[in-house]
């Protein structure tokens, strides 16, 4: 099986830094937001990767290439244990790059990769999401439902209804699909349940991708049509939704990494417990 992830937008909620760095590569910790999708991936066997970027991200492309300078400096310095973590970012997966080269929506971003999924079942992913959960990642939660019926298979979670404005909701029967209603009005939402974007999906979603009447292409409309004629199920996700393209869920990632890792999660949990204790 493989993956893509996209990586496209202007990320303005989180200008200015995202007008020299993209969101997918903001700092949680140690590493970038998009390296924690790629190692959930390869966690799970999936190592072909497709990561669809576009204009001013090329730092995306530098991180999982070689870097022979730094490198060479830290063998020289002794410092082996930093040599082999840059090393391993370059070879851990076979990881792919295409330019979405106008902004046409997440399908046409999605129809980009066609060629690179083949017949086969894939991910697609959002780089700016991550999912919370130590006993249970978000790709082995899509795995485990997808192997149970081989159908296309989205994320979902509850929300409050008074939210369905920002999300897309789900209208279902069972664990099937019926629609995704885009952002309704609370007096139009069919349930407390919206879609997450990431998921798995058989190549019959491409039969599916077409321009819609603001000369764009959505991937909630493709989904929808595969739901009609296809069948798509609905994967309840256990964990933590995580926004990282927002000031707050950026914030949010590093608490919750911070406080389970164990080089800092101690000094992490004293200051935190310091700073509430003066509210």
């Amino acid at each position: 099986m493989k993956a893509v992830i996209l990586c496209g937008g202007l990320a303005t909620r989180m200008l200015p830094i995202t007008k020299s760095v993209p969101k997918e590569m903001m700092s949680v910790l140690n590493k970038p937001v998009l390296d924690y999708l790629v190692d959930d991936l390869v966690e799970n066997g999936i190592t072909d990767i497709l990561i669809i970027t576009n204009r001013g991200k090329e730092c995306i492309e530098n991180y999982y290439d070689l870097n022979p300078e730094l490198e060479a400096r830290l063998l020289n310095s002794g410092k082996i244990e930093q040599l082999s973590q840059i090393k391993h970012i370059a070879n851990k997966a076979n990881v792919h790059f295409i330019r979405q080269i106008t902004p046409l929506g997440t399908g046409h971003a999605l129809k980009r990769a066609e060629s690179f999924v083949g017949l086969e079942p894939f991910l697609f992913v959002y780089g700016d999401e991550l999912l919370y959960n130590p006993q249970k990642s978000l790709v082995k939660q899509l795995l485990e439902e997808f192997n149970k019926t081989k159908h296309s298979v989205i994320s979902a979670t509850t929300c409050p209804i008074e939210e369905s404005y920002k999300y897309g909701m789900l209208s279902f029967s069972g664990n099937k699909l019926n629609q995704i209603v885009e952002k309704p009005k609370v007096e139009n939402s069919p349930s407390n349940v919206c879609f997450l974007g990431n998921s798995l999906l058989t190549p019959d979603v491409f039969k599916y991708i077409k321009i819609n009447d603001a000369n764009e292409t959505g991937v909630v409309d493709s989904i929808n049509d595969c739901a009609k004629a296809e069948g798509v199920n609905i994967c309840m996700i256990e964990g933590e939704r995580i926004d990282v393209g927002s000031k707050v869920g950026l914030i949010k990632a590093n608490i919750y990494y911070g406080l389970n890792d164990p080089e800092v999660k101690d000094e992490l949990k004293a200051y935190l417990t310091e700073v509430l204790n003066k509210l």
